[in-house]
């Protein structure tokens, strides 16, 4: 029984193709949050520009021949 338990042991230690996913799920989970933090500060930006250019538009129509 326990030379048994050692052996799964020793197999459990050495399997690494749980380690790899995790490895991969982490690394999507990163990406994820660097792109939406991108667009989130990006889309903050563009807001501010489209908001200041019809500022202007709004107080500077330009005259109708």
């Amino acid at each position: 029984m326990i030379k048994s338990a050692k052996t799964f042991a020793s197999r459990f230690w050495k399997d690494e193709s749980g380690a790899t996913m995790i490895e991969y799920s982490v690394l999507i989970a990163l990406i994820t949050a660097a792109v939406v933090g991108t667009i989130t500060l990006v889309g903050t930006d563009i807001l501010a520009r489209w908001t200041g250019l019809s500022g202007i538009l709004t107080a500077n129509p330009t005259p109708t021949p």
